[in-house]
């Protein structure tokens, strides 16, 4: 059997919806999703297998040019995604001054200088912008405001594969995916057909978790957060999952136990119905807050916290 086989990076700036459009072309929970920024910290593959075709897509987290140690290591994410794929997917989505202009001008100028910069960062790793996602167009009236964003990359940047989508209904996603087929290389899979990501269970368990934090709690309290399991026992019927949320100060702390521990009984609670979703069993789900200061600035803690599990 002839296979075609290649490996997508899903690229853009926070919020446009690249977690989002993992799930849905996975056709499983495999992103955590916030309308927060970072909350994908780390690169997720979403290994999609259909008869002779096998893609796999490589959610990125957003990209910023901000300059903490944190924000570094996911730019870095980022690039060895971008640098490892076949093709380089772009998300971006119409909204804010790009909107107001084409809407006020009938043409576009120039567009946000966060996506200016990471096409900047995509261009100087010897990569193109191979396909161009406009998502959320469902939030969209009138959808000839598309043309002036379309006509700006295709003259600019040479870009032709242009895909207005909704990674939430899904609208125009069909159409991306198998354009993407149809340039994929003939080689042999990269992974086992029944395999659906490159993470363990223990990985996805920590990101619902900490989607769930990012739901539940505000200001600076999600960024502070990072969540490890500790420990995880089958039994028949049964898993016993043991996870500590990692924060930098104790007032972080106090937030996430809440007055009574109403607060840390609501994550659990909301946690494990996404836990059980997902591994298809009942689930005991224990909590513990710990503080470790400023571990946002040290990178070996970020390498141990980022992945869900101690190292």
């Amino acid at each position: 059997m002839n296979h075609k086989c290649a490996v997508i990076s899903i690229v853009g700036r926070p919020n446009v919806g690249k977690s989002t459009l993992l799930n849905y072309l996975a056709k499983n929970k495999l992103s955590a999703v916030s309308p927060k920024p970072q909350t994908t910290r780390t690169s997720i593959r979403g290994i999609i297998t259909e008869g002779d075709v096998q893609l796999v897509f490589i959610d990125s987290p957003g990209f910023q040019t901000k300059n903490t140690l944190l924000e570094r290591k996911m730019r870095r994410v980022i690039v060895n995604t971008i640098i490892e794929a076949d093709f380089t997917l772009m998300i971006t989505q119409m909204g804010g001054s790009v909107l107001r202009s084409i809407e006020e001008t009938g043409k576009l100028s120039s567009i946000d200088s966060l996506e200016q910069s990471l096409i900047e960062e995509i261009i100087s790793n010897g990569k193109k912008i191979d396909l161009l996602v406009i998502n959320k167009i469902d939030k969209i009236k009138k959808r000839e405001v598309l043309l002036p964003l379309m006509e700006w990359f295709f003259k600019n940047y040479g870009v032709e594969r242009i895909f207005p989508i909704s990674a939430l209904t899904g609208e125009g996603v069909k159409e991306l995916f198998d354009e993407i087929v149809k340039i994929s290389p003939s080689r042999e899979f990269l992974y086992d057909p029944e395999q659906i990501s490159d993470k363990p269970e223990k990985f996805f368990v920590s990101e619902f978790i900490r989607e769930t934090i990012f739901s539940l709690t505000h200001l600076e309290v999600p960024y502070a957060s990072s969540v490890i399991i500790k420990s995880w026992e089958e039994k028949e019927n049964l898993i016993v999952i043991e996870g500590q949320i990692i924060v930098e100060r104790e007032g972080q702390k106090g937030i996430l136990i809440g007055k009574d521990g109403k607060m840390i009984k609501k994550i659990g609670i909301y946690s494990r119905k996404k836990i059980e979703k997902f591994l298809g069993k009942h689930v005991f789900l224990g909590l513990k807050v710990l503080v470790m200061e400023r571990w946002r600035e040290n990178m070996r803690l970020i390498e141990n916290l980022i992945h869900g599990e101690p190292k």
